[in-house]
């Protein structure tokens, strides 16, 4: 240990410094209860009122779940199903390519007649 340690150690006890009067915890119960105000509703109506409000409120709650758990399920679905996406892309891509544009990309890529049967038979 450092110095610094001991001396901090010396100085300071592990005793608790902080104590709970005897029988405290005895009587803690019988000091809230006797605190509380007594809960007596003057009007009944009200509390069936509350009541109303809160079971409306849990009800609309969970309309509102069951509805985006609906619309999530409608959006997921919708989404995977890749064979729609899929044909529109293919239809996309495999849209019919004039003769003048091949002769250009082949001028432009340097590729003859010759390669290009050489890559279709695989002998390039």
């Amino acid at each position: 240990m450092t110095n610094e340690e001991l001396y901090l150690k010396s100085r300071i006890t592990n005793e608790n410094p902080f104590r709970v009067p005897e029988g405290y915890f005895d009587r803690l119960t019988a000091d809230v209860m006797a605190r509380l105000p007594e809960r007596q509703s003057e009007n009944p109506k009200e509390e069936k009122t509350a009541r109303r409000i809160q079971l409306r409120r849990s009800w609309l709650a969970a309309a509102s779940v069951a509805v985006v758990a609906i619309v999530g399920t409608l959006v997921y679905f919708n989404k995977l199903n890749p064979a729609d996406t899929a044909d529109k892309q293919v239809a996309a891509v495999a849209a019919p390519v004039s003769d003048s544009y091949i002769d250009e990309a082949a001028d432009y890529l340097m590729i003859d007649h010759q390669d290009i049967y050489a890559c279709l038979t695989s002998e390039y």
